[in-house]
């Protein structure tokens, strides 16, 4: 299984954000927060974290429908600054935490992605992350869902040359709505999907079951 989640780093509201105490005591635990406090670019090191939670969240949520986002319940250990890999812990479960951004230098970067996998074997699928251009007249909400929709279905086509694939959203017995899931016509493929979108970036993971 696989989640994902993508911030960007150029909007208003993810600056100086590591400056928050407040949002700091709600988000991250201790180690977290000193980790962030000491990182040469804390507003990166706090968001990154954020997207491991995220993603984290999304793949743990598969495995139980009722999880709710916690932030601190979601513990992450490693430093996304010096590598590009780290563990995040669930209860007594973990995942493998996997980051990348956009530039050289994570002071450079415009955005942050993280991926959440299994730990105990290795990811067979995809990822990507794009920025996307809103048509005028179309609003927000729709473009970003229509543009991380034709990015999964991109990676769908170079995962298993699928096409005409439907990305749908089923309700649960609750009535919320559920992780995304893939169909060829009815039938349920064998494929795991997690979609994340965030300003002007969207980013999509897949792979096998």
């Amino acid at each position: 299984m696989v989640g994902n989640d993508v911030v960007d780093l150029s909007l208003e509201g993810a600056r100086h954000k590591s400056q928050n105490e407040r949002f700091l005591q709600r988000v991250y635990t201790g180690d977290e927060r000193l980790l962030i406090q000491k990182g040469q670019n804390p507003d990166f090191v706090l968001w990154a974290l954020w997207a491991a939670k995220e993603a984290g969240f999304k793949y743990f949520q598969k495995l139980s429908p009722n999880v709710i986002f916690s932030p601190q319940q979601f513990s992450v250990c490693g430093n996304p600054e010096t590598s590009h890999s780290g563990v995040l812990t669930f209860g007594s479960h973990s995942v493998r935490i996997s980051w990348d951004h956009d530039a050289a230098w994570d002071h450079d970067a415009a955005w942050v992605h993280a991926l959440a996998t299994d730990p105990a074997s290795t990811f067979q699928g995809l990822y990507r992350v794009e920025r996307f251009v809103q048509e005028k007249e179309q609003q927000l909400v729709h473009a970003e869902a229509a543009a991380v929709r034709r990015l999964a279905q991109q990676l769908l086509y170079e995962l298993g040359g699928w096409q005409s694939l439907s990305i749908v959203r089923p309700r649960r017995m609750d009535g919320q709505l559920s992780w995304p899931i893939i169909l060829k016509g009815s039938e349920q493929l064998p494929i795991d999907l997690s979609l994340s979108h965030d300003g002007e970036y969207t980013a999509a993971a897949v792979c096998f079951l």
